[in-house]
């Protein structure tokens, strides 16, 4: 199979591969060769359908960040029949990839058109104008093709029906198959806990400009930080929506000299960075994906979480922050707003009794992220020996959580 392919899965009556060209295959004698390591796309079916069991409507799961070329398709009378009767549910596994004005008719084939969204205040500092993604205009293209009138997409982020007003012909509703199925199979025992040697850990793969700020400003610090990628100094300032001050530009110095650094996933060379948007879908080289550790955090007092995105207006946590709960972690969450509250909602506990927490509720992506430095200044300004004290004062919190993540699955929507 080569990299750039895109899977949809359909299942009405029974279960078929659909692939960008239309061919349909059914799932259960459908070989895809040698899957891309990164994203076993149909194992991940494989596994959203045992999760859904025995389901009683007509699905389609499509687990890309792209437009899906599949649902240009436009079916006979009776399967739109059945569809409008029954009910069509659409899982979109990925978060949704927003940017501002016009349609941008894209795929992973080729990434430029969205050179021309560089300078666009949506993608580059969160600032959105009648946002669109081309997840759900391939939802909308498929809805207007085929006169459906009873669909109801599944998305794994918040707010998207008042984020997103555009997509008004067909119901939103929360539903995160990934996290679900991440939740579901993650057992691991963490490592006992060693002497503290590092204040931070922060672990990043994808390149964002958001996790480039806060790599670069925990290189101040006592940090282990996995990172994979250089830059000037001038596409460093094109790529972050503010001025950066003294403090940042010398650790962005510190870790631009330090890249690559590998933690969990080995790698020999960094990775040159450009100063646009591309740069987002670059990715570090190596061979091997690795399943979830614990040997990162064994020594470290606290996980600085990089999740999927900073710069959004709707809101969410992922697997990156469900892996430092995994692992009895204490963790600062450099995400959307309200990822905190999305945690208490689903149960979970968090720190405030230790530290400020009011980054979360910042919608200031600025101001947030200046909040966010502020915490990690006081973690920084601890002894050891205070550290060390307050690990064993959370340790109720931290187990409490790990042993939650299950529970934690029949969270929908608040």
């Amino acid at each position: 199979m080569q990299v750039d392919v895109i899977y949809l899965l359909e299942n009405f009556t029974k279960p078929y591969i659909i692939l960008d060209d239309n061919l349909r295959y059914p799932l259960e004698t459908f070989k895809s060769g040698h899957e891309y390591f990164h994203a076993p796309k149909i194992d991940d079916f494989k596994k959203y359908m045992k999760l859904l069991g025995d389901y009683e409507y007509p699905y389609l799961i499509f687990n890309n960040t792209f437009e899906c070329p599949q649902m240009h398709v436009v079916y006979d009378s009776n399967t739109i029949k059945l569809l409008n009767e029954k009910g069509l549910h659409i899982f979109l596994t990925e978060n949704l990839m927003k940017y501002n004005g016009d349609r941008k008719h894209h795929s992973n084939l080729d990434h430029s058109i969205f050179l021309g969204a560089n300078s666009d205040t949506g993608l580059n500092a969160g600032i959105f104008s009648d946002p669109r993604c081309g997840q759900l205009d391939s939802v909308q293209d498929l809805i207007r093709n085929n006169d459906l009138t009873n669909v109801t997409v599944f998305l794994p982020e918040h707010g998207v029906a008042e984020a997103l007003p555009r997509y008004d012909n067909f119901t939103i509703k929360y539903r995160d198959l990934f996290l679900e199925n991440f939740n579901q199979t993650q057992d691991i025992i963490p490592d006992p806990k060693k002497d503290i040697e590092y204040t931070f850990v922060n672990l990043n793969w994808r390149y964002e400009p958001f996790r480039h700020v806060v790599a670069s400003y925990l290189s101040n610090y006592n940090s282990k930080i996995s990172w994979y990628y250089t830059s000037t100094e001038e596409s460093f300032k094109k790529n972050i929506w503010f001025e950066p001050s003294d403090k940042l530009l010398l650790g962005f110095n510190k870790l631009n000299s330090s890249a690559p650094l590998s933690v969990d996933i080995p790698a020999s060379d960094s990775i040159k960075i450009n100063g646009n948007i591309l740069d987002r879908f670059l990715l570090p080289n190596y061979n091997d994906m690795p399943s979830i550790s614990s040997h990162p955090y064994s020594n470290v007092f606290c996980s600085i979480v990089s999740e999927s995105s900073y710069l959004d207006l709707t809101y969410y946590v992922s697997d990156k922050t469900m892996t430092s709960i995994i692992n009895c972690m204490p963790f600062v969450i450099v995400g959307t707003p309200y990822a905190l509250k999305t945690l208490k909602q689903m149960g979970f506990k968090t720190f405030d009794k230790y530290w400020d927490e009011s980054y979360d509720t910042e919608t200031d992506h600025t101001l947030r992220m200046e909040k966010i430095f502020n915490v990690i200044d006081t973690i920084a300004s601890l002894t050891t020996e205070e550290l060390v004290r307050m690990q064993s004062d959370m340790q109720d919190i931290l187990i409490y959580n790990k042993q939650h993540i299950k529970k934690s699955l029949s969270y929908n929507e608040f």
